[in-house]
Parts: C-alpha cells; structure tokens; sequence
C-alpha cells in the first residue's frame, strides 16, 4: 500500500518516498521471512540473503563479515550431503533462466530443506537474477518418516501376524486379510480380498453375518465366539473377536474380526481324553509293575494288575502304604533314604535290586522311578521290571563268549546299548585295541564319522528284526580305515526279548583290491575297444578309398584293353582288390556285431525277389569256375519280417563260401517255409538252405567254422584263401534276426548250411515302401549329349576317386573337382551345380559336413541334393551323415554301376 504523506512534495521527491517505503516493505518481509531466502544476480553474486539463511546454514558471523560472496557459497554448499548435484542444479538454472526449480537437499547434520528457485525479470525481460528460498522441513520429514514407519510397522504387525485378521465392510465382504487369514481360506491373499464371504466361505456365511449385524447394531465388541470354517473340504476350527470399526462421522463403517486357529488345541482335548483311556489300558496291561506314589508321603496311590501278580500281594495289602512298608524291601532305612534322593533329583534308577515276593521266591527286578506332574500335583512313577530270566541269560551269555574265544572272526558281542560286552582275540588283534579299552565303549568307536549315523541304526533295527549282513567301513585304533564283511544277529533270552547282539567281521581289504583291479582291467578293456573301434574306423577310412582307384580304374582298362596277357593281368588286380574288400567288409560287419552297435530296420521283406536277386549276381561267378548255380523258391511272394540288409549279407556270404570251397558239380539254393507247433501257437519260420558239392568238413570241425579267424585247413599249408571271418559274421548276422544256423557235411561229397528265421505276422495286404535314402536300381541310365550334360561338383581329397568317378559319369554328367571345403565354397558362388558328390574327411581343415553346412548359405544352394561319399562305414555313421544334412549316402569302394545308377537317378528326379 502506498505511504500517506503529511505535506505535499514534487513527483520527483513522491517517487523517491515511494521507493524507500517498497525498500522498507522489502526488507521487513525479508527478515521476518520464516524461509531463507538468497538472492543473487545474473552473474550468481550475492545481492542480499537474510538473518533467517544465515542461521539454517549457520554461517559464522566472521565470514559474513568478511562479504566474500565466493567463500560464503563455498560454506553453503559444502554444508550439503550432494554439493555436486546442487552446483550442476545452479549451472543447469542458469543456462536456462526461464526456469523456475524446487526439491529437497539435505545437510550433513541430517536436516533437510525444501529449496526453491525463481528468476527475476524486468518489464523488458531483462534477467536480473534468482531468488532462492530455503524451508526447514526436517522436523515435517521426521514426522512423515515417522508415520510411514508406523504404518510399515502396523502392516507388518498385521501381515506377520499369526492371528488370523479380517476387515469387512457391513455387507459382509472382505476388504483386507493377512495371510494368517488367507491360510485358513486355503488361498492366496489376493484370491480373497475383494471378495464375498458367501465366496470364501459359503457354508457358515449366513452365521458369520448374524454376529456381525450384532456388532453393526450394536457398536459393542463380540468376544469369544467359537466357529468353525471350511474352505476346499478342511475344517478349521477358530475363537473370534469380533469388533467394530468407525468412519469419521462416527458410524459403523465394518466389522474387524481377529481369530485364532484352535484346531489343534480341540484335537488336542480330545486326545487327552483318549489318551487318559489309552494310558489306564496300558497301565493295567503293561507287562512292568507300575507303583504310583504320593510325592510328600511316599504312599502307594495305584498299582496295576502286573506287579500284583509278580509281588503275589493283593491291591488291598499295597494301597494306601508306604513303599518301605511293603515286605519286598528289607533295608528300611536305605529304602528311606533313596525316596529322599527321588524327591530331590526327580528321579532315581537300580539296575538290579533283589527282591522278595510274598511267598519268599528271590526275583532281580530293575527299579527306575520318574517324578511328573498331574493336575498340578507332583506324583511318582516307579516302574518295576523282572530281569531274573535276562540275568540267566547274561550268565550264559558270558559262557558263550568264552566259547567263541579262540575263533579266528573278529567277534563282538553288545548290549541293548549298543554298548560292547565282549570281544575275542582276533578282534583286538585286528583293530588294535586292548581289551579294557573297549569293553563297556560304544561301538561307535568302531565307525568313521560319517559312517556312524548313516549304517548304525540300519544295523541294529535290521539286527533287531532278524539280521544283518553288508560291507561297512571301520577304523582301527590308530586311524586307518579298511573294508569289512559284517553279519550280525540279536541273542534273545528265554521270552523272545532281545537282549544282546553279536557280530562277526572279516576284514575284505584284499578282497577289495582284487575286485578294484578286476574293475580296472575291465575298464582298461573297454579303452582297448574303444581304441579298436577308433583303428577299425581309420582303417575302413585309409583302405576304402584307395581301393575306389584300384577297382574304379581296374573296371575301365578292362573295357578297353583287348590284349589278352593284360586283360588276365587286369582280372588279377580287380580279383585282388575285390578280395581285400569283402575281407574288410566281414572285419567290419564282426566289429559292429561285437560292439551291438548294428542298428536294424525290421520290416515286411519279400524273400522270394530278394532271394533270386541276390543269387543273381553270382551267376558269372559259378560260370567261370564251371559249376552250376540254382535257386529252388517254393512259394512266390513269401514275405517275413526281417532286415533286408542282413538277410542279403547272409544269403551273399554262405553263396560266395560254396562256389569258394567247390572245385566241380554246382551250387543250389533252397527258400523254404516250415510251421511249427510252440506251446499250442503256430508259428512260421523260413528255411533257407545252400547246399554245395565241395570238399566238404569234418563232423568235429562243425563249431571250429563259426569261430573267429578259423578255418577247417590253417597254416602254412591252408588250402583255401580268405579271413576265416564269413561264416563268423554270418552266424552273428543270423542271431541277430532271432534265427539259427546249422550245418551238415561229409567230406568229399559237400556241405549243407540251414538258415530258420522267424517269418512274424505279416499283414495280407502289405504294401513295400521304398527307402529314399540310398537310391539300389534305376530303370535306365539316361545319356544325353555332352552340351547339355548336368553340372555335378565332387568334393574328395583323393584325386585318384575323382578321375575314377569322372570316367563312371563322363556320359551323365560334367563332374568338376574341388579338393578341400574351402575350394568347394568358392566353386558353387562362381558355377551353378545340379548335385555334390561329398567326401566326409577332406584332410586338414573344414570337414565334408562342414563345408555343406556353408555351401547351403549360399543363395541358390538352400536345398542342393548332397551325397555323403565315404569311406566311413561304421554302425551308425550314415545315420549321423543323413541327420548332419547329406540326402544320399554311398560307401567306398563303389561299384560303377552304383555310382551311375545313383548319380543318374538323382539328376532324372531334378530334372523331372
């Protein structure tokens, strides 16, 4: 407001009043300002603060004496927790003086301001600088700090709470529940707030709601209501309070009920009652004396029917005395004395006490007496056990460890205690220890620590039970452990009651070295296997391909030498090699029997095609050493299941041996089928038979011709080429189809070999499927003029395999070479191919597989048709070869017409 003047005073002169009086107004607000209030101008130096800043930040008197604008700011912020953030707050403010800024900073000593920042403008926006107000609000920030505390505290009380807590509104639904109380609904928390109690608990909804209309009505607590609650089929049985809660105006806003689970405590009285009933059984059939003492007076309270009849006292002649008083204790005064023991220590025990029955027998008894508690009044329990027969026992106990004294067995012998009661001299020999170390010692001195708890009770409850026999591991006195065979059994006395326990060891530690190096050797055998498997493989691998260029070239000179020396020459070398090639084939078909490593595909076969087909093929063979070759099929179409494969491999190999051990007459082959009678089935079976006119064997030599590497004429002086290994693998080959094999021959007039397979249940309707995955015949091999000649890449390291295989194929495709992945990579992203020919091991560097992982990246080449060429013919490598990628899968050495036919029908199936 503006200033009333007394006299009249120029514009001038008004103004100047004018602006004194705003400076006074100004200044007065400032100081009496209950902020701190900072003002600065644009360059950030210090135009004015208040008395009020200087005592929040308290700044000495000396430094604002001093004016330093610089070291004042200096104290100020070095006050804070965060200077830095508050200086990067100021240069932010300033690069943007628009701003106006507000938060909260704290002090080292713990206070905390509400700090807020707004420039100053002029009418022409012209920026003179900033305000900033500093509020003490530590006291408001504990106070909050404080409130949230209570309220964290409150739900954790609330929520941790084993009492069951529930907020309802006045129309019966849940508002909010701890957990205590989501348990006892048998839900998440969440499951149940929000809801109704006709929801949760829809049995005692309505009762629920009647009591708590009271406490609504009302506005007065419900205390100590027992109700029960049911909640997916368990009943819990609780004890509620039940009161109101209010809202501001003072109404009933719902009902919090706090609740407690006594379900176990009404299960609980129920069994006190039972046991009551259960312990008046047990106490008057218990097969002990039981006496129930007064604990000030020492009278006989109860007494039950056992001890009447062992003492031969009636209950009247007991009751009512005192224990001294009975005749069974002689010592009065000693008597006296022990009842005062009992009542200090609460309990007193006699391992042996002679006593004296009514009519004069002498009885041991063991004497324990325990005091309890029983509606709050102390009273005695003595229970009072016949061992008269146990410690006949024990004496004959001890004449049977004398006995079994001199026993070479380690021998021990322990009481119910697991306590040792004897041991002979092999067993302190054997452990170590002497005698009165161990006797009375538990037999755990015996065990490791981390044995003792593992097999001790095992032990003694199977001991206990009938017996028990197993290696453990013991220790001797000085430490060292070692092996035993231990067999125990319980020693009973003459009531069936078991009394002692005795065991018999022997130490196994050079059995167990024995069996550990067995366990050695046997591994060590299972390396050497594996090393085998690991050279067989190599093998095939470094045999295979060469042989592919022995073979390969071998076929294509004989077709175009006519000179007659050298076609003979030429049939030496192919003969040779073919030779070389079934002996490696039988090595390795007897290493997968060995090893079970053959993998069978069982399925409908038509023995009668694959019969003549497989005889077929020896046809040039028989010619060419003059013999006859004939095939006898008495039924068509005659399907079993089987494996095609192994069937061909048995069929090939018994031919291949008669045409191999016949110099003259012929060869015949008979396909038969035979039903037999097994346990009142029918079952059919076929009958293969090669019947042969050659040297024949001798009858002992029968089993000797399926042996590994043996044949009926060895040495030197063998008659007879070959590895001994195709009758070997045949048999093997024969097993595995679940068949037999026999042989019947004389010598000089022939052999007969008889093969029975199971024919199994072959549906009438059959139909052959054809396995995609190695392509066997192609109707016709398709030539087509050089120009239009396919384009096929052959991936080999082997350059002989590839000249080979370019000769094969020079009128079905135009096969191009590359030596290594690398090379292979390059050669599909220059030319386009039509099919890979691909070698698994390419030497060093990329693999096969790895390399067609990569050429099928390329664009063009997601689906390219891939044969895996390889010499790699071990169980399960054209498996691991198809599932890596390739399509095709052909072995090394190959037959020329295998190539061309696979080759040619792949091409035939791209080209439509």
């Amino acid at each position: 407001m503006k200033k009333k003047l007394n006299v009249p005073l120029t514009d001038d002169k008004q103004a100047e009043e004018e602006l004194n009086f705003r400076n006074i107004l100004l200044t007065t607000q400032l100081e009496t300002s209950i902020d701190g209030i900072l003002v600065v101008d644009e360059n950030d130096i210090i135009l004015s603060y208040n008395r009020r800043f200087v005592e929040m930040m308290s700044i000495p008197r000396k430094l604002i004496e001093t004016k330093n604008d610089v070291l004042v700011l200096k104290f100020v912020t070095e006050r804070m927790m965060d200077p830095g953030q508050f200086l990067q707050r100021v240069k932010h403010l300033n690069e943007y003086k628009h701003e106006t800024s507000r938060e909260e900073i704290i002090l080292k000593d713990g206070k905390v301001f509400d700090r807020y920042s707004s420039p100053m403008f002029g009418k022409d926006d012209q920026y003179y600088g900033r305000v900033w107000y500093f509020r003490d609000i530590t006291e408001r920030k504990q106070t909050e700090l404080e409130l949230l505390n209570e309220k964290n505290q409150l739900k954790t009380i609330i929520d941790s709470s084993p009492i069951s807590i529930w907020f309802k509104d006045t129309k019966n639904n849940l508002l909010r529940v701890n957990e205590a109380a989501a348990k006892i609904a048998n839900l998440p928390v969440q499951d149940v707030q929000g809801h109704s109690v006709d929801e949760i608990f829809p049995n005692e909804s309505v009762e629920y709601f009647q009591d708590d209309m009271e406490v609504i009505n009302s506005g007065k607590p419900k205390l100590g209501v027992i109700e029960s609650a049911t909640a997916k089929g368990k009943i819990t049985w609780l004890k509620t309070d039940k009161v109101p809660w209010f809202d501001k105006d003072g109404n009933v806003a719902g009902i919090i009920t706090f609740a407690i689970d006594i379900t176990d405590r009404m299960a609980s009285e129920k069994k006190i009652i039972s046991s009551e009933l259960r312990y008046r059984r047990l106490f008057e059939s218990a097969k002990d004396g039981i006496l129930i003492l007064d604990f000030e007076s020492g009278e006989i309270m109860d007494v039950n029917p056992y001890l009447i009849e062992m003492l031969g006292y009636s209950n009247k002649e007991l009751l009512g005395k005192e224990l001294w008083q009975i005749g069974v204790f002689k010592n009065i005064v000693a008597s006296k004395n022990a009842f005062i023991e009992l009542q200090k220590a609460e309990y007193i025990r006699f391992d042996d006490i002679p006593f004296e029955t009514k009519k004069r027998k002498k009885i041991n008894v063991e004497f324990v007496s325990n005091v309890y508690e029983v509606e709050n009044k102390k009273v005695i329990q003595c229970n009072i056990r016949d061992i008269t027969e146990r410690k006949k026992a024990e004496e004959k106990l001890q004449m049977l460890a004398h006995s079994i004294a001199s026993i070479q067995e380690c021998v021990s012998i322990t009481d119910n205690k697991d306590r040792i009661i004897f041991v002979n001299d092999a067993f302190l020999k054997t452990y170590g220890y002497s005698r009165d170390e161990l006797i009375g010692a538990h037999i755990h001195i015996l065990q490791p620590d981390d044995v003792k708890i593992k097999i001790g009770y095992q032990i003694l409850s199977h001991s206990i039970n009938g017996g028990w026999k197993g290696e453990v591991i013991n220790q001797r006195k000085d430490g060292s452990l070692f092996p035993i065979y231990l067999s125990t059994s319980v020693i009973k006395d003459n009531e069936g009651n078991p009394m002692a326990l005795i065991g018999v060891a022997a130490d196994i530690s050079s059995q167990k070295l024995a069996r550990e190096e067995l366990i050695h050797a046997k591994e060590k055998a299972e390396e050497m296997n594996r090393l085998k498997s690991s050279f067989l493989n190599n093998m095939s691998h470094e045999l295979r391909t060469p042989l592919i260029g022995i073979l390969g070239f071998t076929d294509i000179l004989e077709a175009e030498i006519v000179d007659p020396e050298h076609r003979k020459m030429i049939s030496l070398i192919r003969s040779g090699g073919k030779r070389l090639s079934d002996t490696l084939n039988l090595i390795l078909d007897l290493s997968k029997t060995e090893a079970e490593n053959l993998s069978l595909e069982i399925k409908p076969s038509n023995l009668s095609e694959l019969t003549k087909m497989r005889v077929a093929n020896y046809e040039g063979a028989a010619i060419i050493n003059g013999l006859s070759l004939k095939t006898v099929i008495n039924f068509d179409n005659f399907y079993i299941n089987t494996n095609e494969r192994l069937y061909s491999q048995i069929l090939d190999n018994l031919v291949n041996n008669a045409i191999k051990f016949t110099d003259k007459g012929g060869i015949g082959v008979i396909l038969d089928k035979e039903i037999k009678t097994i346990d009142g089935k029918s079952e059919s079976f076929a009958v293969l038979k090669v019947i042969d006119s050659g040297i024949g064997i001798e009858k002992e030599n029968y089993k000797l011709i399926f042996e590994e590497y043996r044949q009926v004429s060895e040495g030197l002086s063998r008659s007879f080429q070959g590895s001994g290994l195709g009758l070997t693998v045949t048999k093997k080959f024969v097993e595995k189809l679940g068949g037999i094999i026999s042989v019947e021959s004389k010598v000089g007039s022939g052999s007969t070999f008889t093969v029975k397979l199971p024919a199994g249940n072959i549906p009438s309707d059959v139909i052959l499927t054809v396995n995609e995955n190695k392509i066997t015949t192609v109707p016709e091999i398709k030539t087509v003029p050089p120009v239009d000649l396919p384009n096929v890449l052959m991936v080999d390291d082997d350059l002989p395999t590839f000249n080979v295989s370019a000769m094969f194929l020079k009128n079905i495709c135009r096969l191009e070479y590359a030596a290594n992945g690398l090379d292979s990579i390059d050669a599909v992203k220059k030319n386009k191919f039509d099919l890979i020919l691909l070698d698994i091991n390419l030497g060093y560097g990329m693999n096969g597989l790895s390399a067609l992982k990569e050429i099928r990246n390329v664009p063009g080449y997601e689906k390219i048709p891939a044969v895996a060429v390889s010499a790699y013919s071990m169980s399960g490598d054209k498996e691991i070869f198809l599932n890596a990628g390739c399509d095709y899968y052909l072995s090394k050495p190959f037959e020329k017409t295998e190539l061309q036919n696979l080759v040619s029908g792949i091409l035939n199936r791209s080209h439509g």
